[in-house]
């Protein structure tokens, strides 16, 4: 591999330059010799003098951070999005003029005057980074240059582009059309381009329409990565792009993510069967989390990259070593943890829990508990950052878990008491949460000492909120929906509008499962309604379809069942195993996700089943 890479979001979560150099430091001694800085619209300039001062970096701090890496040997790449995922440019008054989705115009996803993606149609977007990225290559003497252009969802909403580019082919042309021109600005400055590739899963005709010397950038972060598989679109199709970008000649980087070291084991083998140019690294979002605990999986990048050893264990074990961690049971106990099928997140997500596989819950539960058993000592030890910070992520998770856990049991207790199992302690929940809280608030200060930290604090006070709030929630509700679902691809985009006789539960959101192990799931939603229960109405609008396997409602007495299906709308795929409490499924909505980016009419179609109730 020629370019050794490994990212940092600066875009989501700014750090201080020091920290930065700090990461580079570490990157060298991992065997890095790129550094990728995803900055968006983090550096002032004078064409973008929007942010704050406590929000963004001068020109002078990023050419100091520069030459720092120079020395070290690393050279620093810098990436500017230049069409989807550009919120922190757009988000300036003075910078709206540029957004796709304004004046009220609704995106692929329903949302109004979100300012997250440039109008590919309008010639101001090309005089604006003709300027910009101009000031970020006087910066960065990299010959390389990332322009983003993942995950750009709301290409040709807009009435502008919708006028020139109205169907599919046109969307197609319309995403070939930006990538030539960002290239002929690039090119113009000396840079060679870099960009992610899922959106060529969409608009696959654009790949031959765009310049050879783009280097793709081929992200995938399943598990089991053994193959390659499509993003969002065509039902995560399987498929080979390196095969692909050899035939057309385009080089490429293979582009794990530093979550788990399967992903980065198997995405590198599977690059490694062709001529990749090298790797990136990627981490994402760290807002609510530091990047200490992700420096193992990094440094096992690193090594696997610049070794010959196919020996995973003591790769993993000597990546531990690399951080730091000396004693051998701590590292046997985190190899442990790294190869579990779980990501640690935690996400605010209290009332969503996997109610049929509760023990797939309690399985996770236990692991954790191992492992904290062996480094959760470590949560208050600030000697050594990295396992530190991996023994508060996976003890993160176990609170989260807990709360899954409380929830689930008093929604049991409160509706069907001959099930009740005891309740997990609040007060000592509540205990731990606010420890948590004070160990990250510390962890903050010191790796990002002057860094605004209101979103960061908000997080932790609305876990406790919601712990507050979940017991006193249900005990005033007086029924309970039991809605089982089915979810084949993770990775669609299902908005569901649930009704009970009327009565809106749930409108135009996303129901998909805590993990990613299984499609089957289950959500419990409380409600207050009438005594008796008629009608269940579930409508669906999106990308993918959703499956819906049962639903029924409980009240304090009684429990009301499906036992006829009313109406149906739209595309509703065999309605009748809604009748029974089974492993079959209702189909809702169109099965192919990819049609979604074909025909925006699509967009606006829902389809929806009526379930008839009767007491049990």
């Amino acid at each position: 591999m020629k370019i050794k890479a490994v990212q940092l979001d600066l875009a989501r979560q700014m750090e201080t330059p020091d920290y930065i150099k700090e990461f580079a430091s570490f990157a060298k001694k991992c065997g890095y010799n790129a550094l990728l800085l995803y900055l968006e619209g983090r550096i002032n300039t004078p064409t973008f003098p929007y942010k704050s001062p406590a929000e963004s970096y001068t020109v002078a701090e990023m050419k100091d951070v520069v030459k720092y890496c120079e020395k070290l040997g690393i050279e620093v790449i810098p990436c500017v999005s230049t069409l989807g995922h550009a919120e922190l440019l757009l988000q300036h008054e003075e910078m709206r003029e540029l957004a796709e989705l304004k004046d009220g115009v609704e995106g692929r996803w329903y949302q109004k005057d979100k300012y997250n993606h440039t109008c590919p149609s309008r010639e101001e977007t090309y005089e604006f980074f003709e300027k910009y990225l101009g000031e970020m290559a006087d910066i960065f003497p990299s010959k390389y240059f990332h322009a983003g252009l993942d995950e750009s969802w709301e290409i040709g909403m807009c009435p502008e582009c919708g006028d020139k580019f109205n169907d599919h082919d046109g969307y197609a042309s319309l995403y070939s059309y930006h990538i030539k021109r960002v290239h002929k600005i690039l090119k113009k400055l000396g840079k060679r381009m870099m960009m992610w590739d899922d959106l060529f899963a969409i608009y696959p005709q654009s790949l031959k329409q765009i310049p050879r010397d783009i280097v793709m950038c081929m992200w995938c972060y399943d598990f089991n990565a053994t193959s390659a598989v499509d993003h969002i679109s065509r039902n995560r199709l399987l498929h080979d792009p390196y095969e692909e970008y050899d035939r057309l000649g385009f080089d490429y980087l293979t582009c794990p993510a530093a979550i788990y070291p399967q992903n980065i084991l198997c995405q590198t083998r599977l690059a490694n069967k062709h001529k990749p140019l090298g790797g990136i690294v990627t981490q994402w979002e760290k807002s609510i989390r530091f990047y200490q605990a992700s420096y193992p999986m990094i440094a096992l990048a690193g090594m696997l990259w610049n070794s010959n050893k196919n020996d995973d264990a003591k790769l993993i074990d000597e990546a531990l070593k690399k951080t730091g961690i000396s004693d051998s049971g701590v590292r046997a106990a985190l190899a442990a943890a790294m190869t579990l099928k779980q990501r640690y997140t935690a996400g605010r997500n209290a009332a969503c829990f996997l109610g049929d596989v509760a023990h797939v819950e309690e399985e996770r539960l236990g692991a954790l508990e191992l492992i904290l058993a062996q480094i959760g000592k470590y949560v208050s030890d600030e000697k050594n950052p990295v396992l530190q910070d991996m023994a508060l992520t996976a003890w993160e998770g176990q609170i989260q878990r807990r709360i899954r856990k409380y929830y689930f049991e008093t929604a049991l207790k409160q509706f069907q008491p001959q099930d009740a199992a005891p309740s997990a302690c609040v007060k000592t929940l509540l205990a731990d949460l606010a420890k948590f809280r004070d160990l990250r608030l510390r962890q903050w200060k010191r790796f990002r000492p002057g860094v605004p930290s209101a979103k960061f604090e908000k997080h932790f006070a609305d876990m406790i909120d919601d712990v507050k709030s979940l017991e006193a929630g249900l005990k005033r509700k007086t029924h309970l929906l039991k809605l089982r679902l089915f979810l084949p691809e993770m990775y669609c985009t299902p908005f569901l509008t649930i009704k009970v006789d009327g009565l809106i539960l749930k409108e135009n959101v996303q129901l998909k499962p805590i993990g990613e192990e299984t499609p089957y799931y289950t959500y419990f939603l409380p409600f207050s309604g009438k005594s008796a229960p008629r009608k269940i109405e579930i409508a669906y609008k999106g990308c993918g379809g959703m499956g819906v396997t049962y639903a029924s409602v409980v009240t304090r007495s009684d429990a009301y069942v499906p036992t006829a299906i009313g109406d149906c709308v739209g595309r509703v795929q065999n309605p009748q195993a809604l009748l029974s409490e089974n492993q079959q499924w209702c189909y809702l909505g169109e099965h192919e996700s990819s049609q979604m980016f074909f025909w925006n009419e699509l967009r606006k179609a829902t389809s929806s089943v009526e379930l008839l109730l009767s007491k049990k």
